[in-house]
């Protein structure tokens, strides 16, 4: 018994140890830049889901018609960062979200495609041009579960009042 539990103890020393060190300042997700995910619902619910995980941006503009919703500039204290990331961001450091739907074909149900794209750019003064920059990805892959989150919640809310 005394031979399993210090093998055990061991083990243990051994795998925290040869764990290394990890900086989740690294992580990068796989294929930066738009992202896209396909929706089973209503148009109407899919522009409604949207629309309300995007409500906490500032909106430049939204056309239901043409299926957009554009952000405007994001910067300072209103850029998100993961929670792993420091909460430092560059003074020049801006960006805007588009959200497009799309009806795509489908088998039996009506389907929706929704590509959430980020175009983040640093100003390094007020003479030049901005630089475009390359997004993370993380971003719109926090907005497209948001979307399919409110899309959930909407549809077991829908269950509960019918089956009233």
């Amino acid at each position: 018994m005394r031979l399993i539990s210090k093998l055990f103890i061991l083990t243990f020393i051994a795998a925290c140890t040869t764990t290394g060190s990890f900086d989740p300042n690294k992580i990068e997700v796989e294929n930066p830049g738009p992202k896209s995910q396909v929706f089973n619902a209503s148009f109407a619910d899919v522009w409604k889901a949207a629309l309300v995980t995007i409500g906490k941006y500032p909106l430049k503009s939204y056309d239901e018609d043409a299926g957009v919703i554009e952000t405007s500039y994001i910067r300072g204290e209103d850029v998100w960062l993961p929670p792993y990331k420091d909460r430092y961001v560059t003074g020049g450091y801006r960006y805007r979200i588009t959200i497009r739907l799309m009806k795509v074909k489908s088998n039996k149900h009506e389907a929706i495609q929704v590509v959430a794209l980020k175009e983040p750019e640093i100003q390094k003064d007020f003479f030049t041009n901005s630089q475009k920059v390359q997004s993370d990805g993380l971003e719109e892959l926090s907005i497209l579960y948001r979307i399919g989150r409110v899309l959930s919640i909407d549809q077991k809310l829908k269950t509960i009042k019918t089956s009233k």
